[in-house]
């Protein structure tokens, strides 16, 4: 039996699928640090103008009702894709994640819930690096930080005469830079010549304090190499006459 619908009917079936709510789907997150991430929204469907996105995120999952979520990043108005920041995050922690779109054809949420956990912080490692640059006073010292612990820790190059290994007070001078993820290097100046100096790497992050494992050494000479260059004589004035007549 076949069923056939009026004029009217069929009319309001069309617009009704015209003119639907959008559809959309959450982008999986990613770029993951110990308080931040990423997460997006992927537009599959919409009527018209493109639909404004927001994502919704919180420690807790707060389903379809956006005033049980935590946070929330707007992403703008959405034609096909797009991505935010969440932030302020906790280390080692789970987190919950939905896109939501509304429109003037309706609202709609993302089917299901994403979620992921925030990486956990642990201390740095660093390690000490043969010096370099050595000159008439100065001399550069390199260091290289070999796991971040997925936070970037502030590096101090502590020095001096004396070998004051993982006691800071015993070095007699030190350098601190900022946040360094790799190699890295410090230029120490004032050094006296014909002077043995040690120096050694300490990091640090939220995690904790560390230093290199050894201390590293270098003998600081007060005079360069002197090149092979012939020196000019320089003869009186009366010698350049001779055998001229």
């Amino acid at each position: 039996m076949k069923i056939r619908f009026s004029a009217p009917v069929a009319l309001w079936m069309t617009a009704a699928a015209v003119w639907a709510a959008p559809t959309i789907a959450n982008l999986p997150a990613n770029n993951f640090t110990p308080v931040t991430a990423s997460a997006g929204v992927r537009v599959t469907a919409y009527t018209g103008v493109p639909p404004a996105v927001t994502l919704y995120y919180g420690t807790t999952d707060g389903g379809t009702d956006t005033v049980s979520w935590a946070g929330s990043v707007s992403l703008g108005t959405v034609r096909f894709s797009a991505t935010g920041n969440m932030t302020g995050l906790t280390p080692g922690t789970a987190y919950f994640y939905r896109t939501y779109a509304t429109h003037s054809t309706g609202n709609a949420w993302a089917e299901g819930t994403g979620t992921f956990t925030t990486p956990v912080v642990s201390a740095p490692v660093v390690m000490t690096r043969e010096a370099s640059g050595i000159g008439l006073n100065a001399a550069t010292v390199n260091y290289e930080v070999t796991s971040t612990g997925n936070e970037a820790p502030a590096v101090t190059l502590y020095y001096g005469p004396a070998d004051g290994g993982s006691n800071a007070a015993a070095w007699a001078g030190k350098v601190s830079t900022g946040a360094v993820a790799g190699r890295g290097a410090t230029a120490l100046s004032g050094l006296t010549a014909n002077t043995v100096y040690y120096y050694r790497a300490q990091a640090s992050n939220s995690a904790g304090t560390v230093w290199a494992p050894a201390s590293a050494s270098f003998t600081h000479h007060g005079h360069p190499e002197r090149g092979g260059h012939r020196r000019r004589q320089c003869l009186p004035a009366d010698h350049l006459l001779l055998g001229l007549h």
